[in-house]
């Protein structure tokens, strides 16, 4: 009976946690869905770009071309520069490993076009551990398992050099700056360096000898180390700031930070901080540049009007950079809500993300506006004789 009793009570409090956990999750992934007043309250639009502004002020307003091609009038009158945000990596561009076979079809095409319309190109990524260990695009640990251990270390060294010589190689004049590590650091561990396939087979140094290399094929180029930060005042951040300095003792050719702010938090305090990282990267000598911006919707949901609230902040971030004489450009990771990378992944990112300029039917956000908007206020802080500038507004 005493076993019984408790046996129930345990089904009991079993039956009301699981009741809690279904709960909460409807509560955490049903989709929710906010007013859309910017449509009413924001005529003219069409008036407007952002382009002549950003031309004028030397400063790069990008994205990807997610669910658009740079040829549409709405990419190319609104922004200045284009990542390709699979095109140019390896698992793309070298379709046989073994012997060394590219097909540069693909990319070309893009940038082929993106010239066309004066964008200028981001190249990206040269060396990417996760692309190799987490999506296999190509599998260079299975890739080196049939030659003997102490052969690998070479092997993948004479694949990262022939990747780097035949893409910059091939894109020389036409793409002029480029990622050329992406992600060293871990996201998992308390500022270490990722323990990836290069890491493993060739230490710290492929760090230093890829931009080395780079700077060997086109010492005009500029050359950036790309990474994504979860803080920007923890260990990692200080680990990275570190690793730079180190390069910069060494003299490797690194001429740039790329800070993607992925899922840029809210508040102000964290702005703060991004603009005091920003200024510690450049107060070594280095231009900087927000590389894969996007802050979820859902992230601005206590906010009266989440659209305001996320166009305020995307606001505030590019003054951020914009006060920084060396912050070179904002680059968002998509175009329109039609194409997130965070719709793709719901059990971690629970809609509505719509993290970008345009909405899904290509309307444009309060964050579109609140970019012109800070655009226009740094060209006009800059210059009071508007008519020795072409501003096309």
């Amino acid at each position: 009976m005493f076993i019984k009793k408790y046996r129930k009570i345990g089904i009991s409090l079993l039956g009301v946690l699981l009741g809690i956990l279904i709960i909460a999750a409807v509560y955490v992934y049903h989709p929710r869905h906010y007013d859309r007043d910017y449509l009413e309250k924001y005529t003219g639009w069409n008036q407007l770009t952002l382009r002549g502004y950003a031309d004028s002020l030397h400063f790069y307003i990008g994205a990807i071309p997610g669910g658009i091609s740079v040829t549409d009038p709405l990419f190319y009158e609104n922004l200045n520069s284009v990542t390709p945000e699979n095109d140019l990596k390896m698992g793309t561009l070298l379709k046989d490993l073994k012997n060394g076979a590219y097909d540069f079809s693909q990319a070309d095409m893009l940038v082929d076009q993106a010239l066309e319309k004066h964008l200028r190109i981001r190249g990206h990524t040269l060396v990417w551990g996760k692309l190799s260990d987490r999506f296999r695009s190509p599998d260079l640990m299975a890739y080196l398992e049939n030659y003997p251990e102490q052969e690998r270390g070479k092997i993948l060294q004479a694949v990262i050099d022939n990747h780097i010589t035949t893409v910059l190689n091939h894109y020389k004049g036409r793409i002029t700056t480029w990622d050329v590590v992406n992600e060293p650091m871990s996201m998992f561990s308390d500022g270490e360096l990722e323990d990836n396939v290069y890491l493993k087979y060739l230490g710290e140094e492929y760090i230093a000898r890829s931009f080395e290399l780079a700077h060997s094929v086109d010492p005009d180029m500029k050359l950036f180390l790309n990474e994504n930060f979860i803080s920007y005042a923890g260990k990692t951040a200080e680990s990275f700031l570190e690793l730079i300095r180190k390069l910069k003792d060494d003299d490797v050719p690194v001429d740039g930070v790329g800070i993607q702010a992925h899922s840029t938090p809210t508040d102000d305090i964290s702005l703060a901080e991004l603009e005091s990282f920003m200024k510690r990267i450049t107060d070594l000598g280095m231009e900087v540049e927000i590389t894969e911006l996007d802050a979820r919707l859902r992230s601005f949901k206590k906010a009266e009007d989440p659209y305001e609230a996320q166009g305020e902040f995307y606001g505030r971030l590019l003054k951020a950079c914009l006060n920084n004489p060396m912050c070179k450009g904002l680059t968002f990771w998509g175009f329109s809500d039609s194409h997130s990378w965070q719709d793709q992944l719901p059990l971690f990112f629970p809609k509505p993300n719509e993290p970008y300029l345009f909405d899904e039917e290509m309307h444009p956000k309060p964050a579109y506006y609140e970019i012109y908007k800070m655009l226009k206020a740094e060209y006009e802080a800059r210059t009071s004789d508007h008519d020795q500038y072409n501003v096309n507004r």
